[in-house]
């Protein structure tokens, strides 16, 4: 199970978000609001900002930690994900979106070496050779095979940089996601509370 979250694939619905692209802005925005002394000294200025203190709260270092979290990992993502992977949502895709390009067995080569190059696993150095031998006859047979074959090995490239943003966006989804959960239970309680039950 964690081999297939681990994938490109998987990963790529975070990875290829908006919400993910920007989450780069959390690290600048907790520097120059949350982290910054002089904007706290100007809240402690103003004591209708500042009762008892003006400290970062569990929830705003949780916020910016999950955050920059999530930064990290998008990074990682978009220079460590293979272009087939990050552009097309599966083989399928792949294959029906290119299938003129593909046909062209130069292409298809290029096309291969890129993926190679980005770190994806072709067991078969000449996967056209491999393919006709399964499909001797039929190169448009062949096409939707080594289309698959093409994607899942770059789906599988680079083995530690997939690890690492699975666990880096994971971390950040909880770190988000303990501070929502606790505004959750205190506004139930509350409303419990004042609705009497």
């Amino acid at each position: 199970m964690i081999r297939e979250l681990a994938g490109w694939q998987s990963l790529r619905s975070i990875g290829n978000s908006q919400l993910a692209k920007l989450s780069y802005l959390i690290p600048l925005l907790g520097y120059f609001i949350l982290f910054n002394g002089e904007i706290v000294k100007s809240l402690q200025l103003h004591t209708s900002f500042c009762t008892g203190g003006c400290n970062v709260t569990w929830r705003l270092q949780f916020f910016y930690f999950g955050g920059c979290a999530f930064a990290i990992a998008t990074g990682i993502y978009a220079m460590r994900c293979p272009t087939i992977v990050k552009g097309y949502e599966s083989a399928s895709e792949l294959y029906n979106n290119n299938q003129g390009f593909l046909s062209d067995e130069r292409n298809f080569t290029i096309l291969v070496k890129r993926a190679e190059y980005e770190g994806a696993r072709i067991v078969s150095t000449d996967i056209f050779a491999e393919m006709k031998r399964v499909h001797p006859t039929s190169k448009a047979a062949m096409l939707p095979g080594m289309a698959a074959r093409l994607y899942e090995g770059s789906n599988r490239a680079r083995p530690i940089a997939r690890y690492l943003c699975l666990v880096l966006f994971a971390i950040g989804g909880v770190l988000l996601g303990v501070p929502a959960l606790k505004t959750f239970v205190d506004v139930a309680r509350l409303s419990a509370t004042q609705l009497g039950l």
